[in-house]
């Protein structure tokens, strides 16, 4: 077993988060959850960006499968399989960050702003990502299909900067973040956990509508130790088995949460798709402090299911308000 304090394990896995700055050409429409309409345009645009075998429709019969981008962004089933990891699927390298939104109709005097977050070995194919969004621009999104353009890119973290502007038409090269996770000592025994976005997680196949500690910590856990492996090359080396045990004893001590249910159409399997999850406060009590890392590193990164779609996105509001 690695002695190696779990936070410092954990600063292994890097990260940049991107604020795209979008100008619709005309008015523009978006749903009050769009992030499950970028992440299907920009998800064909990509592909029809990379892929020189466009007559294939299966990812798993290309020659060029462990060297193409877009298979080895959204098709990590495949990846996943050669690294011998135990799961069927690897969570994606990127999360659409959005919120439940507001402000749906914008004008050509406004921008919208879209959030994307990067991890890994996925910061260096941002320029991908930015042709993507480019091209879903000229195609049409939104509600009547409506164009925009991408005025600039500001990167958010590890600290702020412009790194693209359509004055200049250059994209500079983004910094990678490392998120300093050392333990503060003023950390109480009470926490709330501010569930943004619909949180879908599963506890023995079921998904949870009531969200217990220890599953959050189940939950954060798996995600992150699966990205720490496939996306930065590193095995966290963990008893994992006895934090969940601690976890178990914290306890919920207040809880005003709500079942929110979305639904997205998929292209791919022609149905319509259930993307409920709860959202809402927890507050839970206890001995939280060594959990400290895991939940701050999961604010950023998000947990449970369809986290690309922008889901499992939650705020940590501290026992003194902060």
């Amino acid at each position: 077993m690695d002695e190696t304090p779990l936070y410092q394990q954990l600063q292994r896995i890097t990260f940049s988060t991107f604020l795209f700055n979008i100008r619709p050409v005309e008015k523009l429409i978006v749903g009050k959850f769009y992030g499950s309409t970028i992440r299907g345009g920009f998800g064909y645009s990509f592909k029809k960006i990379i892929c020189i075998f466009r007559d294939k429709q299966n990812c798993s019969d290309c020659i060029l499968t462990n060297e193409c981008v877009y298979s080895i962004l959204f098709e990590s089933k495949l990846q996943n399989e050669e690294a011998g990891l135990k799961t069927k699927d690897v969570p994606r390298p990127y999360v659409i960050d959005t919120y439940l939104q507001r402000k749906q109709v914008y004008s050509q005097e406004e921008l919208f702003p879209l959030n994307i977050i990067l991890i890994g070995k996925s910061i260096k194919y941002l320029p991908y990502f930015f042709l993507s969004i480019q091209q879903l621009g000229e195609k049409g999104f939104g509600y009547q299909r409506k164009n925009f353009i991408v005025e600039e890119i500001v990167q958010q973290y590890p600290h702020q900067k412009t790194i693209y502007t359509i004055k200049e038409n250059t994209l500079n090269e983004p910094d990678k973040g490392i998120l300093n996770l050392a333990q503060s000592e003023d950390i109480s025994d009470e926490l709330t956990i501010k569930f943004i976005t619909p949180a879908r997680i599963k506890y023995n196949g079921t998904l949870l509508s009531i969200i217990e500690f220890h599953h959050l910590i189940r939950s954060l856990i798996h995600r992150i130790t699966f990205i720490s492996e496939h996306w930065c090359d590193y095995r966290i080396d963990y008893d994992w088995k006895n934090l969940i045990k601690k976890a178990q004893d914290i306890k919920i001590n207040q809880c005003k949460t709500k079942w929110l249910e979305l639904t997205r159409y998929s292209s791919r399997q022609k149905t319509r798709m259930n993307m409920g999850g709860i959202v809402g406060e927890i507050t839970y009590k206890g001995n939280i402090k060594k959990f400290f890392p895991l939940i701050k590193l999961g604010s950023y990164l998000h947990t449970g299911k369809n986290t690309t779609f922008g889901l499992g996105k939650y705020d940590i509001i501290y026992k003194n308000g902060k």
